[in-house]
């Protein structure tokens, strides 16, 4: 009897630890995924903006309005480069791994 029971307690720390690997590796996956689309929108921001500069340095042809726009489009890229360090963790509270509990004559010795 006892043996089955940590049979049991084993049991479910082995299916907790897979719970927590199986959404560990989703959230890396979750990340990775929007670093690159991030890296990619960056990237592309940034050709744009290059390629506009050398066309208007080249033809010697911009204006003010120019100047503003590409003002407003390095602004916008650096806000898209601090948006990457505002990522965090949020904890479910709420999450698939429950408690288990040792009962004996209907009182808890023991939560794990």
């Amino acid at each position: 009897d006892n043996d089955l029971l940590l049979k049991e307690i084993d049991k479910w720390e082995k299916e907790s630890i897979r719970k927590i690997q199986i959404t560990a590796d989703k959230i890396r996956i979750d990340l990775k995924e929007i670093f690159e689309c991030s890296n990619n929108e960056i990237l592309k921001t940034c050709r744009n903006i290059a390629s506009k500069l050398l066309y208007a340095r080249e033809a010697e042809n911009f204006s003010e309005i120019d100047l503003k726009k590409w003002t407003e489009q390095l602004n916008e890229l650096k806000l898209q480069i601090k948006s990457l360090s505002m990522l965090h963790i949020i904890e479910d509270h709420n999450s698939p791994i429950y408690l288990i509990e040792i009962k004996q004559n209907n009182t808890i010795n023991k939560t794990i």
